[in-house]
């Protein structure tokens, strides 16, 4: 009898490890979808922002492109503007100078 109620203590046992075993096995099999899962999303948000970074990217070149453009366009103006003021001042000078001049025979 003793023998019968070992043998029976062994093989509960010996189900329930089997029954834990399992157990872990289909926990172990779930946490693994869901890592490959989360793996999965992570790489497809990881090239959408790569993505998003390629476009700022652009844009911001775009932006850089376009303003440097602005820019020496400005650069152009201001040494016209520049060139026309010094002109204008060199003939107002001179017009100046000549109205100051005493006039041809005036003698001190």
């Amino acid at each position: 009898m003793l023998t019968g109620m070992r043998i029976a203590a062994y093989q509960s046992l010996y189900e329930s490890s089997l029954a834990f075993a399992v157990r872990k096995a289909v926990t172990g099999e779930e946490q693994r979808n869901e890592l490959l899962h989360q793996t999965k999303n992570l790489t497809n948000e990881c090239e959408e922002l790569r993505h998003a970074l390629h476009d700022q990217t652009e844009r911001a070149e775009t932006i850089d492109s376009k303003e440097e453009e602005k820019w020496q366009q400005m650069k152009i103006k201001h040494h016209q503007e520049i060139k026309s003021l010094k002109d204008t001042y060199k003939a107002q000078t001179k017009h100046l100078q000549e109205l100051l001049a005493p006039p041809p025979g005036f003698v001190k």
